[in-house]
């Protein structure tokens, strides 16, 4: 598709391109429900989706294209309408249909991996209250059969019975590049950290978890935070960052804060 500046693109205003905010990308990835949903798309799907309009995705001009890309959307409705209605959203239209990333992988991996990138960080906060590791087995599978790079993470002991008690907050895998790259690559390194419970939280976090059960593992359908769920969410990440990288002192920045928790994981 190429790239573009964030900065320039897809918010065109008159001769003005005010460009990408941040709260436009997350609006964008959290489209759930939409009538083009990656591997899960169909004609039958795309088709009724779009005739009740749950059609959560936007619209932006192709990066590929020199006349649309600056534009956040079509001049005309009919056109997308018709594509999202016929399953004929692809890469080769003046605009393009963007949706939740998750319909492919939930965790951003993919993407990260194709453009070779080395010190790799990834939350995953989904809903797996069986610590079934969905969301990273799909991401390490499909980066194994598309782009034929292998990721290895010691074996994790998150299991519904240690929440709580002796459940990790984090792992650290290794990115083998050298295996498509040839072996002068080198390897990324990814410091992966999971929502879960291991019994050195807050007094807080640990008394909303006692009082709500699925927390934290509250399914997507629950579109309601309230201030204390969403505080006990935020303090949870807050020490998840803190617990995995100890010795980390503010400097250095991402290669740093890796390395520190690389220390730590690996005690």
């Amino acid at each position: 598709m190429g790239y573009r500046r964030a900065s320039e693109y897809g918010s065109a205003a008159g001769a003005r391109c005010t460009g990408l905010s941040l709260g436009m990308a997350l609006a964008v990835s959290g489209a759930a429900a939409s009538p083009a949903m990656g591997m899960f798309s169909s004609p039958a799907r795309a088709f009724l989706l779009t005739l009740a309009n749950a059609r959560l995705g936007s619209w932006f001009g192709n990066p590929q294209n020199d006349t649309t890309w600056q534009r956040s959307d079509p001049p005309s409705g009919v056109g997308p309408v018709l594509r999202e209605l016929l399953g004929l959203t692809t890469d080769r239209n003046p605009y393009v249909y963007l949706s939740d990333g998750g319909h492919y992988d939930n965790l951003g991996l993919w993407e990260m991996v194709a453009r070779r990138c080395h010190t790799i960080v990834i939350s995953d906060a989904g809903c797996d209250p069986d610590y079934a590791f969905d969301d990273l087995a799909n991401a390490l599978r499909r980066i194994r059969l598309d782009l034929g790079v292998p990721i290895q993470f010691a074996p994790m002991t998150a299991t519904r019975e240690g929440q709580g008690k002796t459940n990790p907050h984090g792992s650290i895998g290794v990115i083998r590049y050298a295996a498509v790259d040839g072996p002068h690559a080198r390897d990324g390194i990814i410091l992966y950290s999971k929502a879960t419970l291991s019994g050195d939280e807050p007094m807080d976090v640990w008394n909303y978890a006692a009082a709500h059960r699925l927390f934290p593992h509250d399914p997507t359908s629950n579109q309601f935070f309230d201030e204390a769920r969403f505080e006990s969410y935020r303090l949870l990440g807050f020490h998840t960052v803190l617990s995995t990288a100890r010795d980390f002192d503010g400097v250095g920045g991402v290669k740093a804060f890796v390395a520190a928790a690389k220390n730590t994981l690996g005690k």
